[in-house]
């Protein structure tokens, strides 16, 4: 009867503070970052199926301004995060950082870099391999990306018509990229 109890309590205390990130606008990312806790942690907190120390919990209560006891009630918490100070403060700090917000999370994704950015220089009129598009990526706009996520919205891109490709050995192991360029178009 006692884990189950405490299994409720993990729940409840991990669906309380989903929900007090959700409404503070933070990401996973902005979270752990705001808490000095590792992604993986946060993620089973949310889940339910890790326990915090009441050092951890004060910490919680302290960033989103609620007493502790907050956290561990099954009644919904309702903030108004630009109004609590460490809230406000860390969006202030971190403003320029948008992948700690849930707002700001399309300018952070591979899909919209690609769409809104990468496809209007003129470095995609050539085909590249996808190790030269994130190299290039990253000299020329500061932005490391993940190959694989690249490589897959590359591919969805091809198979929507934007981008022409080459197989480069012809065995499917090296896809070079280009952008697809209609008559009308030049």
């Amino acid at each position: 009867m006692e884990a189950s109890k405490n299994d409720n309590l993990s729940a409840i205390v991990g669906r309380n503070i989903k929900e007090l990130r959700i409404q503070a606008n933070l990401t996973i990312e902005g979270l752990t970052f705001a808490l000095s806790i590792s992604i993986s942690y946060t993620l089973m907190i949310e889940r339910g199926a890790a326990n915090i120390s009441t050092r951890l919990a004060k910490k919680i209560a302290n960033f989103f301004d609620i007493e502790m006891a907050q956290l561990y009630s099954s009644k919904p918490i309702k903030i108004r995060p630009l109004k609590i100070l460490p809230v406000e403060q860390f969006h202030k700090d971190n403003k320029n950082n948008p992948k700690f917000f849930l707002s700001k999370r399309t300018e952070y994704s591979v899909a919209s870099f690609l769409r809104n950015v990468l496809l209007s220089d003129e470095f995609v009129l050539e085909y590249h391999s996808v190790g030269d598009l994130r190299n290039f990526s990253k000299e020329k706009y500061q932005r490391d990306l993940n190959s694989q996520e690249l490589s897959r919205e590359l591919r969805r891109l091809y198979m929507k018509g934007i981008l022409e490709r080459d197989d480069r050995f012809n065995n499917g192991s090296v896809y070079l990229y280009k952008l697809k360029i209609s008559n009308e178009q030049l």
